[in-house]
Parts: C-alpha cells; sequence; structure tokens
C-alpha cells in the first residue's frame, strides 16, 4: 500500500492512495502541469480508479475539469459539493463524459463501494 501527497495545503490538496488493487486520489486541487508531471514520474497516469472530492474549495479541486480529460476514473463526493461545483462552474459535460457522474454521488453513513 503507497499513500501519495502531490500537495497540502492553501496552494492546493492531492493525495493518492494505492492500494494495489485500486488507485484512488483525494482532490485535485494543485495546477494540472505539477500533477501530471508527479502521476506521470510515479507511474500512476492513466491508472486513476476514483476521485474523492472533500468540498469544491478551489485549493481541493483546480485541476478537476483538466483530470478528468486524461483519468477515466468516477467520481465521489456529497450531494452538496457536487451541486456546487456544477453551479459554480457550469460543467454539463467533458466530452461525451459526464464532468461528475450523478449516479455515483457517495451519501453520508452509506457504506463507499
Amino acid at each position: 500500500m503507497r499513500f501519495v501527497s502531490f500537495g497540502s495545503g492553501s496552494s492546493g490538496n492531492a493525495f493518492l492512495l494505492d492500494t494495489g488493487e485500486a488507485r484512488i486520489m483525494f482532490d485535485c486541487g494543485v495546477g494540472i502541469r505539477k500533477l501530471r508531471r508527479a502521476m506521470v514520474e510515479q507511474d500512476f497516469a492513466g491508472t486513476i480508479d476514483a476521485l474523492v472530492i472533500s468540498h469544491e474549495h478551489i485549493d481541493h479541486v483546480r485541476a478537476l475539469k483538466s483530470l478528468l480529460r486524461y483519468e477515466d476514473c468516477r467520481v465521489f463526493s456529497s450531494d452538496g459539493t457536487l451541486d456546487a461545483l456544477g453551479r459554480q462552474t457550469g460543467w454539463q459535460t467533458l466530452g461525451r463524459q459526464p464532468a461528475v457522474d450523478r449516479r455515483n454521488r457517495h451519501h453520508a453513513g452509506r457504506r463507499f463501494p
């Protein structure tokens, strides 16, 4: 098991948990160039299974739109965060894929898939 920090603090937060069976990114608030460079260097590029967004502040979602162009992963967050991201950015789709797949919403108190 591996836990990697790509950035932590007010300038951006992004972490990755590699269990050996799944790669789960938590937040993506660092710039996309920095994030992609680090992911390529550590052989994570194109291999993210899920992205968990803690909340909609820019230091947690800065690279979201760009990252989803590179990673074919499911996005999880609370209903409020998903709604706020949609309203703040006006995202409907990224190509043919939804920017935030609302079928994968996580509800507090329910087990994470």
